[in-house]
């Protein structure tokens, strides 16, 4: 049974965010990543949409490829965060079902 247990676990290891030094700099390196997002989608759409208006945003080239990068920037925050949602509730039903197991 133990066997059975190591066996389902190694690849599970891969669902923990965080592990180790290197898991320490992913997490700051994302950290940084999202933030930048957070502030270019921002900055875009107060510089982008506020102060020239839909019009003159859809008008210019330049400004139309900014907003399908805000696009792509909102699809990105909202895969990582699924991704990471999904991946704690796996972790919490593997270690219930380990907890059941091991009783």
């Amino acid at each position: 049974m133990k066997t059975e247990t190591l066996r389902f676990f190694n690849p599970c290891l891969r669902l923990y965010h965080y592990t180790g030094s290197m898991g320490t700099f992913m997490m700051v390196a994302q950290v940084i990543f999202m933030l930048h997002l957070i502030y270019k989608i921002y900055s875009t759409i107060r510089h982008g949409f506020v102060k020239l208006g839909i019009r003159q945003t859809i008008a210019s080239g330049w400004q139309c490829y900014e907003l399908m990068m805000i696009t792509l920037d909102i699809f990105i925050l909202v895969f990582y965060t699924a991704r990471l949602v999904i991946s704690d509730k796996t972790i919490a039903a593997f270690e219930a079902e380990l907890e059941i197991i091991s009783d």
